[in-house]
């Protein structure tokens, strides 16, 4: 591979050299992408730093400082040279937040390194490790990324995290592109790229409660009604959703409801927020409906879970011959939602559908009645 030559490091702090950046970016053939952000006493995640790499360009943009990142994200959205990220949701995430845009001609390097046979989910610096033989320096993996000014050390950090994006990218593609598999990847990459899973609709927190499904139907509704609640309030609010009601005290009020708003309050007399809302949430749990919506009110049975083992053994079995992770396959939530006939739509289109002919046939022919209760 072609040595590739970064220009000497920038530290962008104003606008024009905001701008002057960007025109240079305009024209470079690819880059690499990452951010640092802070979100542990925020809601949003608060965009700290941004980190751009590319031949003859290696760069930090502050955000604090320049007025408008409105250049770059100009830059993200033009078509035409990929745009290197790993694990890129939370990255595209906080720069959906920025003006409502995503990078277009997007390419996920954890995304690929699990297609060509890496462990899913593997980590930047260990994806660096194995590929190129280089060890980096995890020492600010905790750092404040507020702060002001930023230490030598952060900055130093901060580069690292794109320096090898276009090395192991262009590895990982030549990899898949000898597997047959450069489409899985645009396929999958294409995927990150739709709005909606950025937008935290309220509605659909519940999704996130773990354990719901094995509450009583009245109990699932009214955490439904609850996760809805603590979304909109944390959102408004801009807090972290633990600090409005922790999950278990979701969970706890879900399944045993106070009588009145003095008991809910005296119940959870450490948590301010429950005290501030206590008449809301007593007239919120008292008027659920009694079933929850969707899925988060099905229960799979003893021969539901017989048959979601049977799946996830043919699962493991097609991934197995594929070389990679069966949780890149198919996930467990998706074979659950196929025990419930409710066949996601991936698991029938694109390079999943042709390679999972043999799981959609096994549960066509082995199904029965009775898989799930309401």
């Amino acid at each position: 591979m072609t040595e590739i030559h970064y220009g000497e490091f920038r530290f962008i702090a104003t606008q024009a050299a905001l701008e002057a950046l960007c025109a240079q970016l305009h024209a470079v053939p690819w880059l690499g992408l990452d951010t640092e952000f802070e979100r542990s006493r925020t809601f949003y995640a608060e965009l700290c730093l941004v980190q751009i790499a590319a031949p003859g360009v290696l760069a930090c943009i502050d955000p604090f400082a320049v007025e408008s990142l409105a250049p770059l994200m100009d830059v993200l959205a033009s078509a035409g040279s990929p745009k290197y990220l790993h694990a890129a949701r939370q990255d595209l995430e906080v720069l959906h937040q920025v003006d409502g845009r995503l990078p277009v001609d997007l390419l996920d390097t954890q995304v690929a390194a699990g297609l060509a046979g890496f462990a899913d989910n593997i980590g930047y610096a260990d994806l660096v490790q194995q590929l190129l033989g280089v060890s980096l320096d995890k020492s600010q993996t905790r750092t404040d990324w507020r702060q002001r000014p930023l230490t030598t050390a952060q900055l130093d950090y901060a580069a690292a995290d794109v320096l090898h994006l276009g090395p192991i990218a262009q590895m990982l593609e030549a990899r898949l592109a000898e597997l047959g598999r450069s489409a899985w990847l645009a396929q999958d990459s294409r995927a990150l790229l739709g709005v909606e899973q950025y937008r935290q609709a309220p509605e659909l927190a519940w999704q996130r409660l773990r354990g719901l499904a094995n509450l009583p139907p009245v109990a699932q509704a009214r955490a439904v009604a609850l996760a809805a609640w603590r979304e909109s309030t944390a959102q408004s609010r801009n807090l972290p959703r633990g600090w409005v009601l922790k999950d278990d005290e979701l969970m706890s009020l879900a399944t045993n409801v106070p009588a009145s708003a003095r008991e809910l309050a005296a119940q959870l007399a450490s948590n301010g927020n429950v005290r501030r809302h206590a008449e809301t949430i007593i007239e919120l749990l008292n008027a659920c409906p009694m079933t929850a919506p969707g899925p988060a009110s099905k229960r799979l049975t003893v021969a539901g879970r017989a048959h979601l083992k049977r799946l996830s053994a043919c699962a493991q079995d097609i991934a197995q011959q594929l070389g990679i992770a069966a949780s890149i396959l198919v996930t467990r939530r998706e074979l659950e939602m196929l025990v419930w006939d409710e066949t996601p739509a991936r698991l029938r289109d694109g390079w999943r559908g042709a390679q999972l002919g043999a799981l959609l046939a096994l549960h066509a022919e082995t199904r029965v009645d009775g898989l799930w209760e309401a």
